[in-house]
């Protein structure tokens, strides 16, 4: 009944399984833990012309740019970017740079893994790292609970994957928010803006 809440909760839930994905990744990538904040800052700021499109709620458009910075950035593979993706959002949690936890969710987006647009919808719906846009929200919310229906791997707590979005699609509804080339070995720092393979 209190959909502010509700999606509250889901945002602290998303934000602590990203932390612990993300040191995951970090502790088998191969790489210096500095190198890869390096590559999130890098990635940070390749991603951030996109922030002032997201409070339109125009997803595809957002996606379209997302992978046209993915090959940019040489993240080309879907497994390479889904690392650098989840490295990036957990690292911005973990020190508080809310506009690199969002770079790396739309680094996720732009490779397909369209669930991770749940982050994107609180950070437009709070006004975390990006102007507030609680309409827009409605439309990456949208996007991700489409994609779980329709198969896609869950970002966070798989096991609750129906619970999860049952509580955010009830949220929504109750809250009217209706209305050049990659070094192959790691260790390599990139000569160009493209990043060392992850996968």
């Amino acid at each position: 009944t209190d959909p502010e809440q509700a999606l509250s909760e889901k945002v602290c839930d998303a934000v602590s399984f990203s932390i612990a994905k993300s040191n995951g990744r970090i502790a088998s990538a191969g790489l210096p833990e500095d190198q890869l904040a390096q590559a999130c800052g890098q990635i940070e700021q390749q991603v951030k012309p996109v922030f002032a499109s997201l409070g339109s709620g125009a997803v595809d458009g957002a996606l379209q740019q997302m992978q046209s910075i993915n090959a940019a950035l040489g993240l080309t593979s879907e497994a390479n970017a889904t690392a650098y993706g989840e490295i990036c959002v957990g690292m911005g949690y973990r020190t508080d740079d809310a506009e690199m936890a969002l770079a790396g969710a739309l680094v996720l987006t732009g490779a397909n893994q369209l669930p991770y647009g749940e982050l994107v919808g609180h950070h437009v719906r709070e006004g975390f790292g990006v102007a507030a846009a609680p309409a827009a929200a409605q439309d990456w919310y949208a996007q991700s609970m489409t994609a779980l229906e329709m198969g896609a791997p869950p970002a966070f707590e798989p096991s609750s994957t129906q619970e999860r979005m049952s509580v955010i699609r009830g949220a929504i509804q109750i809250g009217g928010l209706q209305s050049g080339l990659v070094p192959q070995l790691p260790g390599i720092v990139p000569t160009s803006n493209q990043l060392v393979p992850l996968d």
